[in-house]
């Protein structure tokens, strides 16, 4: 049986040694995550889990902020990243260091305000907020126009989340990832979030339902679970591919 490095301990799971080439290791994602809550600090950015006083709520969302910033770090190219609901935009100075050009898109104005303090606080120059409707939020990307694109808990909150994989798949270069992370359905995560606050909890089942339609041409790379509360998932995409299940 082959040996686990360190970035598949822990619960991860890096499927082929090309990516397990590629990934940061912890000491970096923790520098990484560092460069992240500082700038959050310094906008005045902390009424939030990342910064709960309660031990074991703040120890899971840092623990899921690990596992994003890994499995946004196996991309071949670092050329241009999408950050698909931003949310006060936690991830950017970490993925600001790691693509040459990040694009942040919501549709929420609050948390594009908040996202520009952050950018602001980390003195951060290639990333682009974009602001868009519902209707149109994609329109403005032609098609192979990014390396990679996150959604760090952000489908759970939509109420159809098949919606916008058409979108990524259009908008990613042949090649690239998605980097998916979802809370974890059950019981044990009552404790950490009221589950009627407008989640739509996902389940590893829920997941490869949400993907059957698109199986053709995605392939799962990494599974990057921080037990027991979230679920971290990063997916290549390829050409059309009907015999791939």
């Amino acid at each position: 049986m082959r040996k686990l490095d360190e970035n598949e301990k822990g619960g991860y799971r890096i499927y082929s040694k090309e990516y397990r080439g590629r990934s940061k290791n912890r000491e970096n994602v923790s520098n990484l995550r560092s460069f992240c809550l500082d700038s959050a600090r310094k906008a005045g950015l902390t009424n939030n889990l990342y910064f709960s006083r309660n031990f074991i709520k703040r120890h899971f969302v840092l623990e899921n902020l690990n596992s994003v910033l890994t499995g946004c770090s196996l991309a071949e190219s670092k050329a241009h990243i999408l950050d698909f609901g931003p949310g006060f935009g936690i991830l950017l100075p970490a993925l600001s260091r790691m693509y040459d050009k990040v694009t942040a898109l919501d549709v929420d104005r609050s948390q594009m305000k908040a996202s520009q303090s952050i950018v602001n606080s980390a003195g951060i120059t290639n990333v682009s907020l974009v602001l868009k409707s519902p209707s149109d939020e994609f329109d403005a990307f032609g098609d192979h126009s990014f390396s990679a694109i996150v959604a760090d808990n952000v489908l759970e909150h939509m109420e159809d989340p098949t919606s916008v994989l058409p979108h990524f798949i259009r908008i990613l270069k042949n090649g690239g990832l998605i980097v998916l992370s979802l809370p974890s359905e059950g019981h044990i995560y009552r404790f950490f979030e009221n589950p009627l606050d407008g989640h739509l909890l996902r389940t590893k089942a829920s997941i490869d339902s949400l993907l059957s339609n698109f199986k053709s041409r995605l392939r799962e790379i990494a599974s990057l679970d921080s037990f027991p509360f979230f679920l971290t998932r990063v997916y290549m995409i390829g050409e059309e591919d009907n015999n791939r299940i």
